[in-house]
């Protein structure tokens, strides 16, 4: 396998999925102070140019469009650890996305522009990713979670919806149960699972494309690549954030360390969605090449969710894919708005198409 189907392989397997691996880090642990330290100073925002989505079809070339506009904060939140804030405005109520393992914030550029006539939407690049620092410690949960305290208590905002892809389900759900004062609602996107019990039920790998050297002459390729591999728009920014590249442009290797994907893998924990105590929303992507093992512990994921919260609106999106928000984003969107306008759960609610 080449080191281009290598970084799409590796970036797929990560963004949730990472706790099936093999292969292990030396443990260590976090550092409790730095959980409780005071949120430090955020450096002046940056504006930057439009962010660039790569869109590609079979059989046609890409097509770059323009995602929002956004400024960027750097908040520190603890020692050595200081965080990537997007913030591309809006007006109205805080909504936060959060990214899932193996990504940052800029996964975002395309969704946050659905949002912006009513809602101010920010994202956070959690510690190790993205452009924000990597600290040796601090990646279990409670502490991720109590960065994106700071990040509010340092622009200000009391209280959020947040919104989760994947892994960020663990921060989801220690927000909602610890911190459910600051929880206008939660959004679960193909989030709502327990990772604990998923290292015994892996999904089926996807065929990958292979690649060309046009492919890796540049991060804009490379996206058009990812687009055609993963069958969805992929924002050119993320590609920055998640791959290296020569100074020429050609594609290198996977920028996130492994030693910090395993380390938050290593922390997930059981949930325990009894004790949310704010409005939910999980969205499920009900993807056509599971096998049976794996389609049936998704199922008993979304009846334990909707045991535990009763009041939650779950919705499960035939043919979806693990990144919905991109592979099906006017069914995502269309929901994410409804539950944000009024977050307020209904039972069970299956789509069919």
């Amino acid at each position: 396998m080449s080191a281009a189907p290598l970084g799409l392989a590796l970036l797929a397997l990560v963004t949730g999925f990472a706790c099936g691996r093999q292969a292990r880090a030396p443990a260590e642990p976090s550092a409790p102070a730095a959980a409780n330290a005071p949120a430090g100073p955020s450096a002046p925002a940056a504006v930057l140019p439009a962010p660039q989505i790569a869109y590609t079809a079979s059989g046609k070339p890409a097509e770059l469009r323009e995602g929002a506009r956004h400024q960027v904060h750097r908040v520190e939140v603890g020692p050595g650890a200081v965080l990537e804030v997007l913030d591309w405005g809006g007006s109205g109520p805080p909504v936060v996305l959060l990214a899932g393992l193996g990504n940052s914030a800029h996964i975002f550029d395309d969704l946050a522009s659905a949002l912006l006539d009513r809602w101010r939407v920010l994202g956070i690049s959690r510690r190790g990713f993205g452009a924000s620092s990597t600290p040796s410690t601090g990646y279990d949960v409670p502490t991720l979670g109590a960065d994106i305290l700071r990040v509010l208590a340092r622009l200000e905002l009391s209280r959020a919806f947040f919104v989760g892809h994947s892994v960020a389900g663990e921060e989801l759900t220690w927000l909602g149960s610890e911190h459910a004062g600051r929880v206008l609602g939660l959004v679960y996107l193909d989030a709502a699972y327990d990772r604990v019990a998923l290292r015994e039920h892996r999904p089926p790998p996807t065929p990958e494309p292979p690649t060309t050297a046009a492919d890796l002459a540049s991060p804009a390729s490379y996206a058009a690549y990812m687009s055609r591999g993963m069958g969805m728009p992929m924002p050119v920014d993320e590609v920055l954030a998640s791959f290296d590249f020569a100074p020429d442009g050609r594609f290198v290797g996977l920028k996130p360390k492994l030693d910090v994907i395993v380390k938050i893998a290593d922390a997930v924990r059981v949930p325990n969605y009894g004790q949310v105590r704010a409005p939910t929303l999980a969205l499920y992507a009900l993807a056509d090449h599971w096998n049976e093992d794996y389609s049936a512990y998704t199922a008993r994921e979304r009846e334990k969710l909707g045991r535990a919260l009763p009041s939650a609106r779950i919705v499960v999106i035939p043919h979806g894919k693990h990144y919905l928000f991109l592979s099906h984003r006017a069914e995502v969107v269309q929901e994410l708005r409804a539950f944000l306008a009024e977050p307020q759960g209904s039972a069970l609610s299956v789509r069919q198409d």
